[in-house]
């Protein structure tokens, strides 16, 4: 089930319904919880679902994710018809897909949208949102999208009937061997209603993260790497991986997640500009594309770190984190268990111990040559040539210097790279 539809309820409910297709309208009805029998006209099917949506607020409501149902009372709280700014997320909210908000898009260079909600839905559902939100936690709904959402999160994708599995073993835990109850909650799930698709070929049945760009991706990635097993995550990571939406944060309470979160912090970062770094930085460590984006939360922030050693650790607390975390492409495996889609922030620490100033005893001095684009010199010049032919076997000095490239090892034996060691002593 996909929506892709902005428009709003600009007039009234029915005027509204009736830019719907017929099979738009059954899917709509079936997301919100109501039976729409297939047989009626458009005619029919529009008045029956805004009788349904103007009459059974409570049912309808219930059956929104529990981001929704958040955006939803935050828009409430602003009042009908009154515009605010929301940063775009990975994926919109089901109230924007539906139309039931009114969204104005930012220009190309902006991170914000502006919605509102119409009179016509206000009017609708302030009454009862608060009610509808207490029940659903104490009811277990929102624990169960949590882990449902979880699951998709630390795998990316699942078959169909793989992802039955793990929520029919997380609901026995609560249920018991309540099957038909379990069929139920399951079925009314908007987690498996929104998020349930299909491969290329429309073969393979799969529910997907909603922060997915392309179920493909995963897919080719995993033959690749020749993944045949998921790894077994329990029911308690998945609800902490599914917690928070949009903005997940799997793997937080790891020791690499409580060591990046602190490492941020130490450059600014809290409440809600904390969850969204760390939100980027897991989406970031999913795809060997965006490496290249990983660090950008810390070089963005140079500046704002204590010490130039807690820079350091910073850039060391994302590598480690990104390594750690399970990977879409890997089945929920990690780089660090499969050594696979490793990344590196590759930086030199500039507090470990390097060589003193003295020239160590077995530096072996190579044949000096003249720095690129002075070549000519040597030959044009006998002064010159003999005066490299005369250097002490010291440090080298001014032009007659080995041509070594900063990367290759130093010629000293030290180990180090040349521009860390005997290199970095020369202009």
């Amino acid at each position: 089930m996909q929506f892709t539809k902005y428009s709003s309820v600009t007039t009234d409910l029915k005027t509204f319904l009736q830019d719907y297709t017929k099979p738009e309208l059954a899917d709509l009805g079936n997301l919100l919880g109501m039976d729409m029998p297939k047989l009626r006209t458009k005619a029919g099917m529009v008045s029956a679902l805004e009788r349904y949506l103007r009459t059974e607020p409570s049912e309808w409501l219930s059956h929104l994710m529990e981001r929704d149902l958040t955006q939803l009372e935050d828009l409430i709280a602003t009042g009908p018809d009154k515009y605010q700014a929301v940063e775009y997320a990975d994926y919109p909210s089901t109230l924007e897909m539906l139309g039931l908000v009114d969204v104005i898009e930012g220009d190309e260079n902006s991170d914000f949208k502006q919605i509102s909600l119409p009179k016509a839905i206000y009017d609708i559902a302030a009454p009862h949102i608060r009610k509808v939100r207490v029940k659903r936690e104490k009811n277990g709904q929102n624990d169960l999208e949590r882990v449902a959402l979880g699951y998709l999160n630390l795998y990316g994708a699942l078959e169909f009937q793989q992802f039955v599995d793990l929520m029919f073993d997380y609901l026995e835990e609560t249920l018991g061997d309540d099957y038909p109850k379990m069929t139920e909650l399951l079925g009314q799930s908007p987690v498996l209603k929104l998020f349930r698709t299909y491969d290329e070929k429309g073969e393979g049945d799969y529910v997907c993260t909603p922060c997915i760009d392309k179920l493909e991706y995963i897919l080719e990635d995993r033959k690749e790497f020749d993944i045949k097993e998921l790894k077994h995550f329990t029911a308690e990571q998945a609800r902490e991986a599914g917690t928070g939406a949009p903005y997940f944060t799997p793997a937080l309470n790891s020791p690499e997640g409580i060591e990046l979160e602190n490492a941020l912090r130490r450059a600014g970062y809290s409440g809600y500009d904390l969850v969204k770094t760390i939100y980027d930085i897991w989406i970031c460590a999913q795809s060997d594309a965006d490496f290249d984006d990983l660090f950008y939360a810390v070089e963005n922030r140079m500046e704002k770190f204590p010490s130039e050693s807690n820079y350091y650790e910073a850039l060391r607390a994302v590598e480690n984190y990104a390594n750690s975390v399970p990977k879409w492409s890997l089945g929920g495996k990690s780089a660090d268990e499969t050594g696979l889609m490793r990344v590196s922030a590759d930086i030199q620490d500039p507090y470990e111990e390097q060589p003193g100033e003295d020239i160590p005893i077995h530096w072996e001095m190579p044949r000096p040559t003249i720095s690129e684009g002075y070549t000519d010199l040597i030959e044009k010049d006998a002064t010159l040539e003999a005066l490299s032919k005369q250097l002490p076997t010291g440090f080298p000095f001014g032009m007659a210097i080995p041509h070594v490239a900063k990367d290759d090892p130093c010629p000293c034996g030290s180990g180090l790279r040349y521009g860390q060691c005997h290199g970095k002593h020369l202009s």
